[in-house]
């Protein structure tokens, strides 16, 4: 949930292969969803970056169209600085401001391929801040194409995502990862699952343009940017008809790049190469037309 783990736009062929691999039945036939979501976190991180070290609430709304082994998805996704960030505070929104700091538009196509499951989209970043001293703003805005393959596994899901810049910043970032169900209860209500997921990220492209300081960048230097260490507990209820997941998510990060160092404005944070963060959402996701 949320842009913290940075595959946040591929969840459905996530979902849908840890479906197959619990040995869970997945809808038939052609079906509509309409997907809400909330995510409460605290810092902010988005490919091992801390963005924002304050609390921050990351809604989202999107709809799914399912037809035979496939999706078609798209949405919108927004984060809220809930309280000023003080001079000593990192912050896309910048010191004494908070509110609506980002909001992102996406869309993408996913299907079954066997034993993998894959998907293509893009997703439109715009943001917020004013003035001076926001970290963000319309300036930054840009364009991202991504591709997940994901593999159908009852015991380990590896994965591998590569999200490519086509505007502002440029170059890539790959993301290699390998999601583990440790617990189950897939014949039981309420449904508990408890996951373990690994990440690492790897840029090229999208580090700091020595020829051209001028450049958008999101990292220092070209190569591994993090490791990602999580376990999450996903409880799904069906209040009134409707699949609903509460997920609790907690991170160990330990951090290569200089830029996905940092957890506050502090200098000497700088120098920190492990950081946990936390989080906590909620989904809900009605299915509205079948047939």
């Amino acid at each position: 949930m949320g842009r913290a783990a940075a595959a946040r736009r591929a969840r459905l062929p996530v979902g849908l292969a840890l479906l197959h691999g619990l040995g869970l039945p997945s809808p038939a036939c052609a079906q509509v969803y309409l997907g809400l979501d909330a995510a409460l976190t605290s810092p902010y991180v988005w490919r091992g970056v801390t963005r924002a070290n304050g609390w921050v609430v990351q809604p989202e709304c999107f709809m799914s169209v399912r037809a035979s082994d496939g999706f078609l998805s798209g949405g919108a996704w927004a984060s809220d600085e809930l309280r000023r960030a003080s001079p000593g505070d990192l912050s896309d929104l910048g010191p004494g401001q908070r509110g609506l700091a980002e909001l992102d538009y996406w869309g993408q196509a996913s299907w079954s391929l066997g034993l993998m499951q894959a998907a293509l989209g893009a997703i439109r970043y715009t943001f917020r801040g004013t003035g001076p001293t926001a970290a963000r703003t319309p300036v930054d805005n840009t364009t991202e194409l991504y591709m997940d393959v994901r593999a159908i596994s009852k015991y380990v899901v590896p994965g591998v995502a590569l999200w490519l810049d086509v505007d502002r910043v440029g170059g890539a970032y790959i993301e290699g990862s390998a999601t583990v169900p440790l617990l189950a209860n897939p014949l039981a209500a309420p449904f508990i699952a408890l996951i373990t997921h690994a990440a690492l990220g790897y840029t090229l492209g999208q580090e700091v343009n020595i020829r051209d300081p001028a450049q958008g960048a999101y990292f220092a230097r070209a190569g591994v940017t993090h490791v990602d260490l999580a376990v999450s507990g996903d409880l799904t209820l069906h209040p009134l008809g409707v699949p609903t997941v509460l997920r609790i998510e907690a991170h160990t990060q330990f951090s290569a790049d200089p830029a996905t160092r940092p957890t506050t404005a502090d200098p000497s944070d700088a120098r920190r190469s492990v950081k946990p963060w936390a989080a906590l959402a909620l989904r809900l996701s009605p299915t509205i037309v079948s047939w």
